[in-house]
């Protein structure tokens, strides 16, 4: 549809490190990921450029936050987010994921 190309647009607009984050959200499904979850995944980022990445993701409305947890927008974007993802950025993203989600209990 038109509006999934036009979603798709916005994305690939973005910065690549803020289109790898929203990945990483995406592939967290319906779980909301806490900000150093999301920085410990990307420790190659400084907790500034984390938050910056971050906010080009708010502002484009791919993510959104409930009180300090960020979640994707809405389901219909998880579509996008994931489009294109090679096997093996999928499994990088995942293990990023699970290694950020293990400290968390």
């Amino acid at each position: 549809s038109s509006m999934a190309q036009a979603t798709r647009r916005d994305f690939d607009a973005l910065p690549q490190t803020a289109r790898a984050i929203g990945r990483l959200l995406s592939l967290a499904k319906d779980r909301a990921l806490r900000f150093d979850e999301c920085a410990s995944a990307y420790p190659e980022l400084t907790a500034q450029e984390t938050h910056a990445q971050l906010q080009e993701l708010l502002r484009a409305q791919f993510v959104r936050y409930e009180a300090d947890l960020i979640t994707i927008a809405h389901r219909g974007l998880h579509a996008a987010l994931q489009q294109g993802m090679s096997a093996t950025e999928r499994a990088t993203q995942h293990h990023k994921l699970a290694s950020a989600l293990t400290e968390r209990f």
